[in-house]
């Protein structure tokens, strides 16, 4: 066991936003992102989860660049919370060195401003 306080319950759910097709190769594409969301949305649902931590999806295995990455799961947020209404808070998790390649925040920010809370 955990010492405190790495030592508290949690729910896990695990996504994967890669596509593996003969002659392709592992990739993703924008819809998997938004579908990882979606579903994502809909099993805590049931659950009553409030608070969601998630890792940037599609930008490792999955080859999409991190600063669209988080853009697709910025809109995906933004489009199914409007639908689901459990979700209270959301931390998307950036490992240090991925941090470094995000060169478009400003714009992220600024697509935030215009939806609004929905982000």
């Amino acid at each position: 066991m955990l010492p405190s306080p790495w030592n508290n319950p949690t729910n896990v759910l695990l996504t994967g936003a890669t596509i593996r097709k003969p002659l392709a190769g592992i990739y993703t594409e924008p819809n998997v992102i938004c579908e990882c969301i979606r579903n994502t949305f809909e099993l805590t649902a049931d659950k009553k989860i409030a608070h969601l931590r998630i890792p940037v999806i599609g930008s490792g295995h999955g080859g999409l660049e991190i600063n669209s990455a988080i853009l697709f799961i910025l809109l995906s947020i933004g489009h199914y919370s409007k639908k689901f209404h459990h979700i209270k808070s959301i931390e998307i998790v950036i490992i240090d060195s991925d941090a470094k390649k995000i060169k478009d925040i400003y714009k992220l920010q600024l697509l935030h401003d215009l939806e609004g809370d929905s982000l």
